[in-house]
């Protein structure tokens, strides 16, 4: 996966001076990894456990933090790759981009709890991610590339916002993460909510190239968001 991809954003740029002390008290991240997030200006540092490795920095003076490590979600099995942006956003936005394969299980998985007999109302435990996929109807985008159709839905509280975000070049980018069949795509999920953007996606254990790529496909979404989307307090 992101095999595509990682080719445009391998490019080292300059980065954030971030609080290196801070990264140097904090257990050793994988050399690589490290190395990495250096060359970008970010910290970068380990779990006290070792378990996972976390990568965070600013986008326009916006914190973000990416994190790798056990999946936190069932739909995800093994090592889970998220990220959380703080943009300012209005906090009444909600978008969703998920990848098909992932919204058609989650899709099956809430129509089977509804009609368990035995079981009279939604699991609590259900991600708050499928009960926004139930309550949003996806929304028809115009002008994206030909396959972002069979590999991603777009599902908003409103139609503007979904069109206004995910223009051409962030659906491109979409696009060149998945593989080139969409029954082959992974579980893939970014969404718009409270004023935050996340991200959530498989991700094999020591992919450094998956996480490079990653890494660049959020920025490239929280960057859009910046640009096209009303900020908080903003009429």
């Amino acid at each position: 996966m992101f095999d595509r991809l990682k080719k445009v954003f391998s490019r080292p740029e300059a980065g954030t001076d971030v609080a290196r002390a801070a990264e140097a008290a904090a257990p050793a991240a994988p050399a690589a990894v490290a190395a990495w997030a250096r060359s970008r200006g970010w910290r970068c540092a380990a779990s006290a456990d070792g378990s996972a490795t976390a990568v965070d920095g600013l986008v326009r003076d916006h914190k973000w933090l990416l994190e790798v490590g056990t999946s936190t979600r069932r739909y995800i099995q093994g090592q889970e790759l998220r990220a959380r942006a703080e943009l300012g956003l209005q906090e009444d936005l909600r978008v969703i981009v998920v990848s098909n394969t992932l919204k058609n299980a989650l899709e099956e998985k809430a129509f089977a709890a509804y009609t368990d007999t035995l079981q009279t109302s939604m699991d609590s435990n259900m991600p708050e991610e499928m009960r926004w996929l139930m309550m949003y109807d996806e929304v028809p985008l115009d002008g994206l590339p030909e396959h972002f159709p069979a590999l991603f839905s777009v599902h908003g509280s409103d139609e503007a916002t979904p069109a206004q975000w995910v223009d051409p070049a962030l659906a491109r980018a979409l696009v060149a993460a998945m593989p080139p069949r969409p029954e082959d795509a992974p579980p893939f999920l970014m969404m718009l909510l409270r004023g935050k953007l996340y991200l959530r996606m498989a991700c094999d254990p020591g992919d450094t190239a998956t996480l490079q790529a990653a890494s660049g496909l959020f920025l490239q979404a929280c960057e859009a968001a910046l640009d096209r989307l009303p900020k908080a307090g903003s009429h």
